[in-house]
């Protein structure tokens, strides 16, 4: 994937199941449904099959062999549709959360440690900014 021009519907169409990933899981109002990006993404992991596992596993594998830079990586996601504020909100580079998706695709995740790399625990457990619907002073009576 030329990653200096990409778009959505490149990743999309060249990266079907990563980006099915990243946009099933990372949908608008995950932030409601999880307290972290770990959590979001042990969940749907869980419910992958080994061969699912394994297109997902593919496909990141020929990102990272194309030795793209943290730059290339963070775009990516940037244009990859889904709702993920990269670095800040992930606390990693485009390149490590690209690696650990390739590590946790690398096998199926078992039932009860949905969490099996030690490197995803505290990923994306930032406290998430407080927009002005979430305070008293922004609520409309």
């Amino acid at each position: 994937m030329k990653m200096d021009h990409m778009t959505e519907r490149a990743v999309k169409q060249e990266l079907p199941e990563l980006w099915n990933l990243l946009n099933a899981t990372f949908h608008a109002d995950w932030r409601d449904d999880f307290e972290s990006a770990d959590s979001a993404l042990a969940e749907a992991l869980i419910g992958y099959s080994p061969p699912d596992l394994s297109r997902v596993h593919h496909e990141v594998s020929g990102l990272l062999a194309g030795h793209h830079t943290d730059e290339h990586f963070s775009r990516f996601f940037d244009v990859s549709g889904a709702d993920l504020w990269g670095e800040s909100e992930l606390g990693i580079s485009g390149r490590a959360f690209a690696e650990l998706l390739h590590t946790l695709t690398s096998g199926p995740l078992d039932q009860d440690r949905p969490t099996v790399n030690p490197a995803m625990r505290g990923l994306g457990t930032m406290e998430r900014p407080h927009g002005p619907h979430d305070s008293p002073e922004g609520m409309v009576d």
